[in-house]
């Protein structure tokens, strides 16, 4: 799921759309995606174990108050993830910007998500296994326009770090949307990957 807009009024069926890609099987790759809403429920909701090697990574998840922004949450008991199909892929979570609602990751102990580069400027809360990451912005406003994109001086500009996706500058932005550097200046391109 990339490039999308969801824009939701209050309720769950909105925000529980990233339930329905999350459970549906492994190796999903949710990014460069912008979800807004006003009422509860989950904007990504990863939800089995069975289903790994998931990614989430250059979203920006604005309002929610009532609910998670991202959720990674209800690992079967007894199943030992990175395993089967996608053997040693683990979900990650980077480069993402949570701004209003909750961030949540709970994970068993033993078991690994990869996570960081994350904006937070909501609720937090870890349980399991899960506790603060490298390269995390906490408490600060993204300081986003209108339409999502990164204003001068935010501290998500080249905050992030390599997830295989193009970037410019040093190093690449959080969330949906890279800045484009302004007219007659030289920037650099990066994959990343």
């Amino acid at each position: 799921v990339k490039n999308c807009t969801i824009d939701g009024g209050g309720g769950s069926t909105v925000p529980y759309i990233g339930s329905l890609v999350m459970q549906v099987g492994a190796g999903n790759y949710v990014h460069n995606n912008v979800v807004t809403y006003g009422g509860a429920g989950n904007a990504v909701y990863i939800y089995d174990s069975r289903f790994d090697g998931n990614k989430v990574v250059n979203n920006t998840i604005k309002g929610n108050p009532g609910g998670w922004g991202i959720n990674v949450a209800g690992y079967q008991a007894g199943y030992q993830p990175g395993q089967g199909a996608y053997a040693g892929m683990y979900d990650s979570i980077y480069n993402n910007i949570v701004d209003g609602g909750y961030y949540w990751l709970s994970t068993p102990t033993g078991y690994t998500v990869d996570y960081g580069f994350n904006l937070l400027n909501a609720g937090i809360a870890y349980g399991g296994g899960a506790g603060p990451a490298a390269g995390d912005i906490v408490g600060l406003s993204p300081m986003l326009d209108a339409n999502y994109h990164l204003l001068p001086g935010s501290p998500a500009i080249d905050a992030g770090t390599l997830v295989g996706l193009p970037y410019n500058g040093s190093h690449p932005d959080l969330g949906a949307f890279e800045t484009v550097p302004e007219p007659g200046t030289l920037a650099a391109l990066g994959m990343g990957l």
